[in-house]
């Protein structure tokens, strides 16, 4: 629990004190968001604010993580081994915080609000989630299956697995990303759903009797980088809350959807981490919506003007609401419930599955 706690505040601070010398840093670069022209007219306003700060989280998480593995005793500093699946959550965040990061960075220097392609962050998340896939299997004990609590689980050909969890990646990553719209809503809605996985590790591992021996390995660790990611969130959320100073961009977001996999990937809840991330895949399936939408009607039932006709003024949804009169604000707060309703639904579930198995 100490190292838990440890990571929680250590990220915290770092990503407190660090994010404003890092915005300065950006506005000096020039390395700032790029606005739709064609979206919410309010938010021309923030035309430059300092993007990529999904960089400061990362770093912040990494270090509060690694700090948890040092040990100091009279003989020197020693570094405790971190588990498997605490590598691949960490070398996950770091992957699709590239990739992220490499979308920020193209959009901020050649002044589009449109980075990389969506077809190459497709192909970025798949190489990226095979990866996951095969290093869970190989090297973390995982059976190719899937379930909502360890419990009933449904085994998979190692190919469907794969599948499965590149699924979980692409809508994971996207939804986190597109909730990036509104200030503060991405990270304030990630410290929530990151809460529930810090409770579900560590209850996982407290009921070894429960879960198995076999399948707690390791979860400690876990909930101790869940919980480095959780204070970075909270850290960053201080300059990111509106009016933000700093966004978090591709690179946090896709970060952190990448953990979230992780994190129900080794816990076995990939059934149930469509409910504690409802609002992100909200976001996500609002956009594929009025993209299918609209193509589907300019074919067959085009609207008088020429063009496809849509299911929501503006996708995603949270600019649909700021298109029919919601202030940000309101949005953000709005979305901020909904997303503190699902995440604490899919924990409820969880603790009912826990006590139908003999908890107490």
């Amino acid at each position: 629990m100490e190292q838990i706690l440890i990571a929680l505040g250590c990220a915290g601070l770092i990503c407190g004190c660090a994010t404003p010398y890092f915005a300065a840093w950006l506005l000096r670069m020039g390395i700032g968001s790029q606005e739709r022209v064609d979206g919410v007219q309010a938010h021309l306003v923030k035309q430059g604010t300092p993007t990529l700060g999904g960089a400061v989280v990362i770093a912040a998480t990494t270090i509060a993580y690694g700090v948890t593995h040092l040990r100091f005793g009279p003989h020197g500093v020693h570094l405790i081994r971190p588990s498997v699946g605490g590598l691949l959550a960490v070398a996950a965040m770091w992957a699709l915080g590239a990739v992220g990061g490499v979308d920020d960075l193209i959009s901020a220097t050649r002044r589009r609000s449109l980075g990389l392609s969506p077809r190459a962050k497709t192909i970025a998340q798949a190489f990226i989630a095979v990866g996951i896939a095969v290093v869970a299997i190989r090297y973390g004990r995982m059976p190719s299956a899937i379930s909502w609590t360890g419990h009933n689980v449904v085994s998979l050909p190692e190919a469907a697995f794969v599948l499965c969890v590149f699924v979980l990646v692409w809508v994971m990553a996207n939804g986190v990303n597109i909730s990036d719209g509104c200030d503060g809503l991405s990270s304030g809605s990630s410290a929530m759903t990151l809460f529930v996985y810090v409770v579900i590790s560590f209850w996982e591992f407290r009921h070894p009797h429960i879960y198995g021996a076999h399948t707690t390995h390791g979860l400690l660790d876990l909930a101790v980088l869940a919980a480095a990611l959780l204070g970075s969130c909270i850290g960053f959320l201080w300059w990111n809350a509106p009016p933000a100073k700093i966004i978090i961009g591709d690179s946090g977001a896709m970060a952190i959807g990448g953990v979230l996999v992780v994190l129900a990937l080794e816990t076995r809840t990939e059934l149930l981490l469509p409910i504690i991330c409802t609002l992100f895949i909200a976001e996500y399936a609002s956009s594929l919506i009025q993209i299918a939408v609209f193509k589907i009607t300019k074919r067959l039932w085009p609207h008088p003007n020429g063009g496809g006709r849509r299911v929501f003024k503006i996708a995603p949804i949270h600019h649909h609401f700021e298109m029919v009169g919601w202030p940000e604000i309101t949005v953000t707060i709005r979305f901020w419930l909904v997303a503190a309703v699902f995440a604490g639904l899919g924990l409820g579930i969880f603790y009912v599955s826990f006590l139908s198995r003999g908890g107490a």
